[in-house]
């Protein structure tokens, strides 16, 4: 691990435990990589330690991961031509929901989604580590156990398990995972400019790769969700996806900020020797207003039809109904072996059983009335869903 937060240095290393794998690929590296070493340096606070778990399970990682990935997609030209059959993209705001909706459609024989191995190390591994595993496999796992139980309670993390785009998106530094994990305005700032198209031009070409190593099912469908990119580039989402059916979901605006604000806190916990709960507040606030917003106007001035929108609160009253009620809509088979497969997984999963997720907005500098009028024209769209 480089001791210097240092662009050079860090390349370097990332290089040289990339096997000496040093072509990039289209997309920014150096400009947001810059910032964001700034920002570590200068504001967020990092311990030692802290950062040697930021760089092992975060940039670092997904440095490494990002030349494997251009080198694999360099030998295999053929890759461009693999067609993502009918995606699913479930998108919503972080804390809204998306990670309920995305494990109830994934019992679905024909959905082909994806482990969070898969997300972190999209690139093909030929040969077996020690003992005959996988050392994607395991690399995950090691990056997993950085998060400790009380993350666990707020967001369950398992390598085999259904995870979230935004590890696709970390190979090209553009994306709202760093601001999420540590305080970086400098980069924050950076990225709310940044444009969106050539990451999303990334992200999909890393998605053939995974399909070429693990197919659809034959009359299947990929489903995928991220809450932290997709709300607010729905427009470009639909460009190159131009087949997409978008999930939209919709949560209380209150419980959503407040549920996120304590998600944020705790994981920047894990890196920063001290962190303001008041900023945070602002911060998550703030996110909400922009991406909500693009999303808002993404789906108002949107002419496709596959625009799905789902309250949490039905999606907990009754997720058989509120999951055959999405397969309608889109045209797709509710089977006997999906219904089943839901049932099981809400036996096995009940809500609460790894713990209580406890907060309070207002520890947050927030009260309700201040998010539910900045956040009005959310709450707006989602009294519109029949």
């Amino acid at each position: 691990m480089p001791l210097e937060l240092d662009v050079s240095s860090l390349l370097s290393d990332a290089i040289a435990h990339a096997d000496g794998l040093s072509e990039w690929g289209p997309g920014p590296v150096e400009l947001p990589l810059k910032l964001l070493v700034d920002d570590l340096e200068h504001h967020a606070a990092l311990t030692p330690s802290g950062w040697q778990r930021f760089w092992e399970a975060r940039l670092g990682l997904f440095l490494q991961s990002r030349l494997r990935t251009q080198a694999a997609l360099a030998s295999r030209p053929h890759v461009d031509a693999i067609a993502i059959p009918r995606p699913l993209f479930v998108v919503s705001f972080p804390r809204s929901g998306s990670t309920l909706l995305q494990n109830l459609l994934a019992q679905d024989p024909l959905a082909r989604w994806f482990k969070l191995w898969e997300l972190m190390h999209p690139y093909p591994w030929e040969g077996e580590g020690e003992g005959g595993s996988d050392p994607r496999v395991a690399a995950t796992e090691r990056a997993v156990r950085i998060f400790n139980p009380a993350y666990h309670k707020i967001h369950p993390v398992g390598v085999h398990r259904p995870d979230e785009c935004h590890f696709l998106f970390n190979q090209s530094l553009t994306t709202w995972d760093f601001p999420i994990l540590v305080k970086c305005p400098s980069y924050r700032e950076w990225l709310i400019q940044a444009d969106s198209v050539e990451a999303y031009r990334v992200y999909r070409r890393a998605l053939k790769l995974l399909l070429e190593q693990r197919p659809c099912p034959p009359k299947g469908h990929v489903l995928l969700k991220d809450p932290v990119n997709h709300i607010g580039h729905l427009d470009t989402l639909q460009e190159l996806f131009p087949d997409a059916c978008m999930l939209v979901v919709h949560r209380n605006v209150v419980e959503m900020i407040g549920s996120t604000c304590s998600m944020i806190r705790s994981l920047r916990g894990l890196f920063a020797e001290r962190v303001d709960p008041t900023e945070i507040g602002e911060e998550v606030l703030r996110w909400a207003e922009l991406s909500l917003g693009r999303a808002d106007a993404a789906l108002r001035n949107t002419t496709s039809s596959l625009v799905i929108e789902v309250r949490y609160r039905d999606l907990v009253r009754d997720p058989v109904q509120s999951i055959r009620a999405v397969y309608d809509t889109v045209g797709l088979t509710f089977s006997e072996e999906l219904e089943q497969g839901i049932t099981r997984w809400l036996r096995a999963n009940p809500k609460d059983a790894k713990g209580v997720h406890a907060y309070r907005l207002e520890d947050f500098g927030l009260t309700a009335p201040i998010v539910e009028k900045r956040l009005a024209f959310w709450t707006a769209r989602a009294s519109r869903i029949a």
